[in-house]
Parts: structure tokens; sequence; C-alpha cells
């Protein structure tokens, strides 16, 4: 972590500086990786950090989208346990343009009837559950995603036997219904 990351920790909790590296760990364990990619969004400079910088911080890429324009842009997802998948831009520089998490509304909307699985991914990244009913002939692709603080849903896109999208639809997250 860069040096000013760990005065404000260290000034925000009154915990010795030295102690912040764990403190953010335990963090990121307790609220899941979107913790830890929300530190390394906030430590990146548009136009300074590299992809390599990126990749450190963040993690290797799910898949790498080569751009028209020279660009790139690296899908982090965090599925199937995680609430997020990032889509992170690096311009035909190799430098740093923005990330966006792509599981929320406005980006759902977008999932249209006659899309095929590769034009799903490509807006919103892999599934966290695939699952097929033989007797409707359909496949959903269901996608974790935080739909208000501490509690998940699943974004479900339904596929027809040619492998394009029919419906979608949102669940309750099986994870919030296991008893103990």
């Amino acid at each position: 972590m860069i040096p000013s990351v760990l005065q404000w920790c260290s000034r925000a909790t009154g915990a010795p500086a030295t102690r912040v590296p764990a403190m953010v760990f335990a963090l990121c364990l307790g609220l899941g990786l979107g913790a830890c990619d929300y530190v390394a969004e906030k430590e990146m400079r548009v136009g300074e950090t590299s992809e390599a910088e990126v990749i450190h911080r963040m993690g290797q890429p799910t898949h790498v989208w080569n751009e028209s324009d020279g660009g790139k842009t690296l899908e982090m997802s965090r599925q199937p346990e995680g609430a997020q998948t990032f889509q992170v831009r690096i311009g035909p520089d190799g430098k740093y343009l923005g990330m966006r998490n792509v599981l929320v509304d406005a980006v759902f909307e977008q999932v249209r009837p006659g899309m095929d699985p590769e034009q799903v991914r490509r807006l919103i990244g892999p599934p966290a559950l695939r699952q097929a009913f033989a007797l409707k002939k359909e496949v959903v692709r269901s996608y974790r995603f935080q739909a208000s603080p501490g509690r998940t849903e699943m974004f479900d896109v339904y596929f027809d036997p040619d492998d394009k999208v029919i419906r979608t639809g949102k669940s309750p997250d099986p994870r919030n219904n296991q008893t103990q």
C-alpha cells in the first residue's frame, strides 16, 4: 500500500501505521474482496498507474478484451463467491483509465433477448452459477450482486437451446437462505 493510505488509516483508526496492513487484510476478509478492490481503486491514478501495477493490486484478470483503440479492458471477476465484476480500462499506452463494477442494474438492463453467452459475458462477466433445466430446455446463468449493503441477490439470465437469451430476472441468493 502507498504511504498516504497507511497514514490515513492510522489517523482514522488511531492504530500505529505498522498495524494498518493487518487491519486492511482483516477488513477485506470481513467484507469480501470488494473492500480490497475499493482500496486498490483509490491507490490507482488515471494516466499514471501501469497495467502491471493494476494486476499486482487486483490480481490476474479473468479475461482480457482488446479494444478497437489499441487499449484493453481487464475483466476482474469476484464470482462465484464475490458480488462484483470489475471492468478495468487500460489505454493504448498501457496506463490505467478507470474501473467500474458491472454487476449493477444499469448494466443488467442492457442484457436483451437474442444475445449469446459471449455478448452477455462482455457486459457482466462470468456467472457465479450455471444450471441446466432439461424439461424446460433452458440454461440459467446466475450472477451474484450486491443488492443493498450486506445483502446479495442473483441476477439470472435464461438461455434457450440455441444459446440465446430469452429473459432475465432476479432471485434470492441461495447463500442467504442457508440455515445454521
